[in-house]
């Protein structure tokens, strides 16, 4: 056993570690404080220091993020086109013969503004089909947010490849168009009216049955996830260029504009009758018919309704009972739950008539702005 004071010899200690050694047993404590509170310290400082490099690299990971997100909004502003052409063929059916897409992508279109689709049924292909996408070319609203379906009656058009041919010279203006070949049972009173008078009195219950039915196979065949969809007439002659922006600023499922045609060059009258509202006398008169009876705008028969551009003193929006198609925006929602265009009388209407009709039955309210003219 070794005494402290050879222990204090042998580490060379002063003098007084040999004579009191009790001095060494001080030294060894405030060694043994001085070595734990210096670890303390250290590890206070270390963690500390980590801390702060955590927070710094937090930092510089949050820099990297927002970098690398204002990277990838930058190329997401460059109008970047990637044009796709599938054309699928179905001998056994008459549904998509064939379909162009084209995607762009844009920042503010694809995450800010609603996807709109726009259905127009062709009774002419040939005879329509540029001044149609000269207008669609016309509107201001981003084309990667319009999707267009085109439904093209078997007798409009001379082959399917012909209408291939015209569609793809434009596929790459919007984000796709789709192509339906419509066979939906004619009769021969119809195709004599193709030669001659569509507006013939005589043959309206059976053309607007056989258009309604256009309508709904067009629409059930290409509504998928758009917000609303826009009906256009392919044989209109002059649309505003912001007219989809401004149909959808009334904030309403159902609206449509004045459609007129020009009567002389500087004279515009009404086109489609079929915008209007109802008045004390239109109701007593109709209440009068059978129940079988077909109600129509712009014959012979005065209705004593009110059109839609007669309503302009009103303001830019105003209710309606009746809508056209010619020009027709509705929220996909009302024809996801069920508001059609009918080929069957409801209250006396069918097609956009009674459209309105089941519309107002399942509690939409219709509306119009008198102010806004589409050309007809």
């Amino acid at each position: 056993m070794i005494s402290p004071k050879t222990s204090a010899r042998i580490m060379n200690l002063p003098k007084i570690f040999y004579q009191k050694p009790w001095h060494l047993l001080v030294l060894c404590i405030v060694v043994l404080t001085s070595s734990l509170t210096y670890l303390i310290t250290a590890d206070i400082f270390r963690t500390d220091a980590r801390l702060k490099l955590d927070i710094c690299l937090y930092h510089l990971h949050m820099r990297e993020a927002k970098a690398y997100r204002h990277h990838s909004f930058r190329l997401l502003n460059q109008t970047c086109r990637t044009i796709t052409q599938q054309v699928t063929s179905q001998p056994n059916r008459d549904k998509i013969q064939y379909t162009t897409t084209a995607s762009e992508t844009e920042n503010d279109c694809r995450y800010v503004l609603p996807s709109i689709l726009i259905l127009t049924p062709f009774d002419n292909f040939a005879s329509f089909f540029n001044q149609y996408f000269n207008i669609l070319n016309s509107l201001s609203y981003p084309h990667c947010r319009l999707r267009i379906a085109i439904g093209i009656d078997k007798y409009g058009v001379p082959s399917p490849k012909l209408a291939q041919r015209q569609v793809s010279k434009i596929s790459h203006k919007f984000r796709s168009i789709e192509v339906y070949h419509l066979d939906i049972p004619d009769d021969a009173t119809l195709m004599l009216a193709r030669h001659s008078d569509k507006h013939n009195e005589t043959i309206q219950l059976n053309r607007r049955r056989r258009l309604a039915q256009v309508r709904n196979f067009l629409l059930m065949s290409a509504l998928r996830d758009e917000k609303y969809v826009l009906w256009l007439d392919s044989d209109l002659r002059e649309v505003p260029h912001d007219l989809i922006q401004t149909l959808l600023s009334a904030h309403v499922p159902i609206v449509v504009p004045s459609c007129m045609y020009r009567k002389a060059p500087n004279i515009l009258d009404i086109y489609d009758r079929n915008s209007w509202r109802e008045t004390k006398e239109s109701k007593e008169y109709l209440n009068s018919k059978e129940p079988g009876y077909l109600m129509l705008e712009g014959y012979m028969n005065k209705s004593l309704r009110q059109y839609l551009p007669e309503l302009k003193h009103e303001g830019k929006v105003v209710s309606l009972d009746g809508v056209g198609s010619s020009c027709l925006l509705v929220d996909a929602n009302v024809h996801r739950r069920g508001v059609i265009f009918p080929p069957y009388l409801v209250n006396h209407h069918l097609e956009s008539e009674g459209f309105a009709q089941i519309a107002k039955s399942l509690n939409y309210q219709l509306f119009g702005m008198p102010n806004i003219v589409v050309i007809h």
